[in-house]
């Protein structure tokens, strides 16, 4: 199964953190795609650590990190920099998607 993880603000840090460890350990693959504040949440590098988990991949929204001041250059080569296509894919290949 896939699981889709649509994260646009900065409040449920600990459930993301949760719920994408659980989908790991139950061998789901992981997509998740930060927007809004929700970039901001992957400059926490428990969180920039997800990606390192098998199956799970990071992406987020460049449009609404620059609004948000988060630094892209500093995240490194795992998470998938890119636009609201990443979103839409993300929504296409997840079997369900869950908004925090």
């Amino acid at each position: 199964m896939k699981l889709g993880v649509l994260v646009n603000s900065l409040h449920h840090r600990d459930q993301l953190l949760g719920l994408v460890r659980a989908a790991v350990s139950r061998d789901h693959e992981v997509l998740v795609f930060a927007m809004d504040a929700g970039t901001r949440l992957i400059q926490d590098s428990a969180v920039l650590d997800l990606c390192r988990l098998p199956g799970v991949t990071l992406s987020l929204c460049l449009h609404s990190a620059a609004a948000n001041g988060v630094d892209v250059n500093a995240l490194g080569r795992d998470v998938c920099v890119g636009s609201q296509m990443q979103n839409a894919l993300m929504h296409h290949h997840a079997d369900r998607v869950v908004v925090l």
